[in-house]
């Protein structure tokens, strides 16, 4: 693994603070009515992208035609770690990731819940425990969504081998297979009610920890965000946001 020198380490400070503070100036120059459009960088992790941020951001770039939006998936650890090194301004990840020494707010409730077929034996239980599922081949995302490594990773702690009968490109495909008797699924509780009425499937809750998530909009610092990061940011944490 490549380490940077004492001296690198230090042009990397300068590099970042150099682009920190040209991205306010163009905040700035935006908000004094200049023609620089002003870009926001923001990662989130597989389920703030699938169900939460399509509707806020579009409505964010509807009202601010001068701002554009870089939207990236990434894990909720990787987004600390970003967010930490200014790679990004803002990350929507979850509260189970380290987040020290990073602001946080509250964002939304994210449980994760299992989804199974309607003819399936643990259709009729209220919860279940991963430890469980030790006889389920499962539907999921590809292997390289965060969501689906975190599920896969978490399911290996029970001491069993995860086997998927196929891999598809979004959470509602997922519930759509799942719904056809092809195996079980863990998705977002959001997509899962969404996706209940004509897929066929059953919810059942998760009680491992791991599955009690919640969302937050994190960042180093609310006051050393450009002017149009901040906007960003006030516009995902209204009281009335969807």
């Amino acid at each position: 693994r490549l380490h940077l020198t004492a001296e690198g380490e230090a042009y990397l400070r300068h590099a970042r603070a150099i682009l920190q503070q040209m991205l306010r100036m163009q905040g700035e120059l935006q908000d004094l009515g200049g023609a620089t459009r002003a870009r926001v960088r923001l990662l989130c992790n597989t389920s703030a992208v699938s169900e939460h941020l399509p509707p806020l951001i579009g409505g964010f770039l509807r009202a601010h035609g001068a701002i554009s939006v870089d939207l990236e998936e990434r894990s909720s650890p990787e987004i600390a770690d970003a967010i930490r090194e200014e790679v990004c301004d803002l990350g929507v990840l979850s509260d189970a990731a380290d987040t020290a020494g990073l602001e946080c707010h509250p964002f939304r409730t994210d449980p994760l819940v299992l989804v199974v077929p309607a003819s399936h034996a643990l259709a009729g239980r209220r919860a279940v425990a991963a430890a469980e599922l030790t006889d389920s081949a499962f539907v999921g995302l590809g292997e390289d969504s965060a969501l689906q490594q975190l599920v896969t990773r978490q399911l290996r702690r029970t001491g069993r081998r995860v086997s998927y009968r196929v891999r598809v490109r979004s959470l509602e495909n997922v519930c759509a297979m799942v719904g056809q008797g092809i195996g079980v699924g863990i998705v977002p509780e959001a997509v899962a009610q969404r996706a209940r009425r004509g897929s066929g499937i059953r919810l059942v809750r998760l009680q491992d920890a791991w599955a009690q998530r919640a969302l937050m909009v994190c960042m180093r610092s609310r006051d050393g965000l450009p002017a149009h990061a901040r906007k960003l940011l006030a516009w995902l944490l209204r009281p009335d946001a969807p």
